[in-house]
């Protein structure tokens, strides 16, 4: 719970939008299933990878430094998608909700929809003294 990432631009984040020296996510595309009315693909869906749904939401996520060391060991190809570790495959946010519900399970922790981590980022930035308002990301105040 280190930063205000969405749960589409997490699935749609690539080590490219990662660059660990400067310790800073550069949050430029987003993942979503949309309806295809034209059922052109056979499927009554489709994934597409595009920008986010405002300017506001192009933005860049500073990463606190253990999350830099922890990464460094991973680093791969800019082309790779985070999630996966693959260029191929990527995770879609729905199958990223039932495995978060899983997992919080397992672990005997109520759980809660990814949406509802980022608003508790958001309280535990106001609760520090963040002016989310004028800062807009608050995750270098989270050390170790």
């Amino acid at each position: 719970m280190s930063s205000f990432i969405r749960i589409g631009e997490l699935c749609a984040l690539t080590w490219g939008q990662i660059h660990l020296t400067e310790g800073e996510i550069f949050v430029t595309r987003t993942l979503q299933r949309l309806q295809d009315m034209s059922h052109s693909t056979g499927n009554r869906t489709r994934i597409i990878i595009s920008t986010p749904k405002s300017t506001c939401s192009l933005r860049t996520i500073p990463l606190p430094d253990f999350l830099v060391r922890w990464l460094t060991p991973f680093r791969s190809s800019e082309d790779v998608f985070f999630l996966t570790g693959r260029s191929d495959k990527f995770v879609e946010p729905r199958s990223l909700e039932n495995h978060l519900k899983k997992v919080l399970i397992q672990n005997g922790i109520r759980p809660v929809n990814f949406h509802a981590l980022r608003h508790t980022f958001a309280t535990r930035c106001v609760e520090a003294g963040f002016d989310l308002k004028r800062e807009g990301s608050c995750s270098f105040l989270f050390a170790e």
